[in-house]
């Protein structure tokens, strides 16, 4: 829904269907690409990701492990948009970010500006049961930096990891490896700059069993800084 004076107080979202005379010129309506998938489940500004002056949208999908990029644009949307136009374009509308069967990549995700000065805004993208090598694991999260160079319709997050090839340059995956937590990445969010160094910063939910039956939730922040950091894997 974009942005005007004199917004009514009752908004039906209905009307923003072509079927319903929406034209995309009040907002449009991003579509599963399956009737199953959860699209959705979190959503955040991801700033300017791709750095062309027009900020961007960042939404994630758990089931099926999975979150979208969609670039902002001068030029005015369809009333409705299928997630299938962003994995199976040409990158230009967006891309999509395929987190591997269970890991709950999609989980949350936010824009959380540049937290490695290189002038782009990144964003996180939580993974709650992600783990080391091939198994799931404890969780985390995707740290995927912002570039004016083009991704692929579909970004595989694995191929970040040391063992794919990954280097710290496109991003990096922050694995929790406390023993005994679980559900790490569940909440993500950019927290501005905590610690006043002039680099944004970031922050994540993590459970920890603490006994029987009983757990506690920590919130792990991370200071960004201006060299990339190494890949976890």
């Amino acid at each position: 829904m974009y942005g005007s004076d004199g917004l009514p107080a009752l908004i039906e979202t209905s009307a923003l269907t072509a079927e319903n005379g929406g034209d995309g010129s009040q907002g449009f309506i991003m579509r599963p690409a399956n009737c199953d998938d959860d699209i959705g489940d979190d959503a955040d500004g991801a700033g300017d990701f791709n750095g062309d002056g027009w900020p961007d949208l960042v939404f994630g999908a758990y089931d099926p492990e999975e979150a979208h990029l969609l670039y902002g644009r001068p030029e005015a949307f369809a009333p409705e948009i299928s997630i299938a136009s962003l994995e199976l374009g040409d990158g230009s509308l967006g891309f999509t970010m395929k987190g591997r069967s269970s890991d709950h990549t999609g989980i949350s995700v936010s824009g959380v500006g540049d937290v490695n000065a290189d002038g782009r805004d990144d964003m996180l993208i939580g993974a709650g049961q992600v783990g080391p090598g091939q198994n799931l694991g404890a969780g985390g999260a995707w740290l995927l930096f912002g570039t004016a160079d083009p991704f692929p319709p579909r970004f595989e997050m694995d191929t970040l990891r040391p063992s794919a090839g990954g280097d710290g340059t496109a991003g990096v995956l922050f694995l929790n490896s406390f023993p005994g937590a679980f559900d790490t990445g569940a909440n993500v969010a950019g927290i501005g700059d905590v610690n006043g160094d002039g680099v944004n910063d970031f922050a994540m939910t993590s459970l920890r069993t603490t006994g029987l039956n009983a757990s506690t939730t920590n919130v792990l922040v991370v200071f960004g800084r201006r060299a990339s950091a190494a890949p976890a894997d």
